[in-house]
């Protein structure tokens, strides 16, 4: 790659970031500085190169820099070459880190920046989400941060991806209506919650250490195979959680979400506190008093939310509804949630006997949460989305938006306009953020009886809503791959790093691929108004061995909907997927997938979040 070329691919990124920011905003970046041009002076001269690259002001504004006119191409390089050192590092600060690994082998002026880990530090918290990541883990010695970009942005690219474990020891038995599945706030533990197994629906929890998960499918043959080791998995199971208080109905495709968003979006310590008082309070008046009884006590102290679900065939939908507060526990410590529902704010001056606004009964629809901070200011503490579903015995499909405030517990149906796509149910919604913002991404679903397989429809569609207006921005149609089965009713999406998104299984005849959605490349599409049509890549899957539990194992997992399944990243490169069914028999399989490389990797990937010693950031009071 030539040097005019990279520059003036920086330069326009540099463009690109300044015309959004206010005069003032850039700052020199303490400790880069090679001494070219360094001085009092250099905050002005960043300004003046950030009006510069805006086309705010002429480049004769930037002391000591030369005095040449902007210009294109070659000539706008050596411009960019002139710059000081201090407005070289800020324009390095705000490109991907692939990008600025080609300009450190094209210019040797930067490879005193690039070489400097505390800098790959930065990328990672820029690249990855600073509220997915510690602010300073211990133990970070020489090249440590710019070894775990290269690890994370390896697991980021999954353009391949190794099935390494198959396992019928959980513990969980076979279940359907898809069981909800999630990582614990700390990253310690893999929860599974509810699903319809040999005894009705669930509303049960159950967890097994993410350190036994991911050893246990490094050690496997499927892993072991291709070196000829043979060695047996230790065998490990999903364990109840200790439970108290009173959760919510039982029911089929109930929908249930942890209450954060990262590790450190989450309602406020204060508030979790309140809120396990209250609960231990309740608990304690009905005669159970084995309750933890502060919010703040335990380790990993969070909060989850189950709403809805339906009884037998799905039919007789409810709308009940329970706050759960975890204590996830670290390692093998036993994890602990206390059920309950708690009770609305009462308007000032209002009547001992207000009736408050509760949502529909439903079944197959989605809860997602939204922290403060992409809420807006009528949700100091966050809210819950439940969108969609399906009620009346199956025949009627909803196409409401309802939304708990955490501040006050108090529902509110909002307005979803004219541009709102088809109701449904079956369908997923995966929250993320870009540039700042909160957009719901709402993929596939469709209508129809769920145990049914004529007289239906899938809709193999994305709609991305923008939280702070409660806007539809667009739908779009997904363009699948030859052979590649779509993500119809009851699918699974799980976020990934950078704005992806993992769907596997759902619709008339599901199939096997994990697919990959680019949800931040969606949502700046809708918000550009360009194309309505958005593509979904097939990531490559392999299998390196077979466990052989009663009997050789498929080459890959079945196709399936109505199951389980969740991301580990960022604690682990790995997705999890559980039972469901097709046709016939429920499965009752759990499968691991290690995605970027093959299963041997697994115990040699340590994630930021895991350093030994690391700090999650502090979390609101």
């Amino acid at each position: 790659m030539c040097v005019s070329t990279v520059l003036d691919f920086l330069l326009e990124r540099f463009r690109f970031f300044a015309a959004r920011m206010a005069p003032g905003q850039l700052e020199p970046a303490a400790g880069q500085n090679a001494g070219k041009g360094a001085g009092k002076g250099a905050g002005k001269e960043l300004e003046a190169a950030a009006g510069y690259c805006a086309g705010q002001v002429p480049i004769a504004a930037m002391m000591p820099t030369p005095k040449i006119p902007r210009q294109d191409g070659d000539a706008s390089a050596i411009a960019f070459l002139d710059f000081n050192d201090e407005i070289q590092a800020q324009v390095l600060s705000f490109l991907p880190g692939w990008v600025s690994a080609q300009a450190q082998a094209a210019l040797p002026s930067w490879r005193s920046i690039l070489s400097c880990d505390s800098w790959w530090r930065t990328r990672c918290l820029r690249d990855f989400k600073a509220h997915l990541l510690p602010r300073t883990p211990a133990g970070v010695g020489a090249a440590t941060w710019h070894a775990k970009y290269r690890q994370l942005n390896a697991a980021k690219k999954a353009r391949t991806g190794t099935w390494c474990h198959r396992s019928r020891r959980h513990g969980l038995g076979d279940r359907v209506a898809q069981p909800q599945m999630f990582v614990g706030r700390e990253g310690q533990k893999l929860f599974n919650y509810g699903g319809w197994s040999g005894r009705g629906p669930q509303n049960d929890l159950h967890w097994v250490p993410i350190d036994t998960l991911r050893s246990c499918a490094a050690r496997s043959p499927l892993a072991s195979a291709a070196s000829g080791s043979g060695t047996t998995a230790e065998p490990w199971k999903f364990v109840r959680a200790e439970e108290h208080g009173t959760p919510a109905f039982h029911g089929g495709v109930q929908a249930l979400t942890p209450l954060w968003f990262g590790s450190a979006d989450t309602p406020s310590l204060k508030h979790i506190a309140a809120t396990s008082a209250a609960l231990a309070a309740s608990c304690a008046a009905a005669g159970d008093k084995a309750v933890v009884s502060s919010g703040s006590e335990g380790f990993g102290s969070c909060l989850l939310f189950a709403f809805g679900g339906g009884q037998g065939s799905y039919r007789n939908e409810h709308n009940s509804w329970a706050v759960g507060v975890l204590h996830e526990g670290q390692g093998s410590d036993p994890a602990k949630v206390l059920w309950g529902r708690p009770k609305p704010a009462r308007t000032e001056g209002a009547d001992d006997d207000e009736e408050f606004y509760q949502p529909g009964a439903r079944a197959a629809h989605s809860a997602t949460y939204v922290p403060a901070r992409l809420a807006g200011g009528l949700f100091p503490e966050g809210c819950v989305v439940v969108y969609c579903g399906h009620r009346q015995h199956v025949r009627e499909e909803l196409g409401s938006i309802d939304v708990l405030s955490l501040h006050d517990w108090r529902w509110q149906p909002i307005d979803h306009g004219q541009e709102a796509p088809e109701p449904r149910h079956g369908h997923s919604t995966t929250l993320l953020e870009v540039d700042g913002k909160g957009y719901l991404i709402v993929v596939g679903g469709g209508t129809g009886n769920i145990l049914e397989n004529f007289g239906v429809q899938d809709f193999y569609d994305a709609a991305v809503l923008e939280i702070a207006t409660w806007n539809w921005l667009g739908k779009f149609r997904l363009d699948l791959e030859p052979g590649a089965a779509g993500p119809g009713r009851h699918h699974t999406a799980c976020s990934g790093l950078l704005g992806q998104i993992f769907l596997f299984g759902g619709g008339q005849r599901p199939g096997g691929q994990v697919l990959l959605l680019d949800g931040e490349g969606l949502v700046r599409q809708a918000l550009a108004g360009t194309s309505r049509r958005v593509a979904l890549r097939e990531v490559s899957s392999q299998i390196s061995g077979s466990e052989r539990e009663g009997g050789p194992a498929p080459a890959l997992p079945t196709g399936r909907k109505m199951h389980g399944a969740a991301c580990l990243l960022p604690w682990a490169p790995m997705l999890v997927v559980y039972g469901g069914w097709e046709r016939g028999p429920h499965f009752d399989d759990l499968w691991v997938y290690a995605m970027g490389g093959d299963a041997e990797d697994l115990e040699g990937f340590e994630c930021l979040l895991r350093s030994q010693g690391g700090q999650l950031p502090a979390q609101n009071e």
